[in-house]
């Protein structure tokens, strides 16, 4: 049977030979995408309000966001991928997207267009 691995290799190198990719680039990119993600979800906590419907009503709850930023780290699109099953915690989350640009730019490394996901949740103190 044919095995199916990481890298293609020559048919000259043996499979088992291990296959290593020096790339400087890619992991540069490791290191950006993650690093730019946590600087763009600090962004959101700190523009995160409570809708006050919602906390009389004592509702919680994860609203799954996801969007596409320009750039210049504005915003382009942005859904509410999954619920947290409250319309003004759903609401609030698309508003603090709007309030919160702009974000900061993507680093060169990251694809134009790229989609993030990001939860953010909405939990009562006490």
């Amino acid at each position: 049977g044919t095995s199916k691995g990481l890298c293609s290799a020559p048919s000259s190198v043996p499979l088992s030979a291990p296959c290593y990719q020096a790339n400087p680039r890619k992991a540069q990119r490791t290191r950006a995408l993650p690093r730019w993600k946590t600087r763009i979800e600090t962004l959101i906590e700190r523009h995160k309000r409570y809708p006050a419907a919602a906390q009389q009503r004592r509702e919680e709850g994860t609203a799954l966001v996801a969007f596409v930023l320009d750039r210049q780290g504005r915003l382009l699109s942005a859904a509410i991928q999954q619920s947290s099953g409250s319309e003004a915690l759903d609401a609030e989350a698309m508003e603090i997207l709007r309030r919160a640009q702009p974000f900061d730019p993507p680093p060169a490394e990251v694809p134009a267009g790229l989609k993030l996901v990001i939860p953010i949740r909405f939990r009562q103190r006490g």
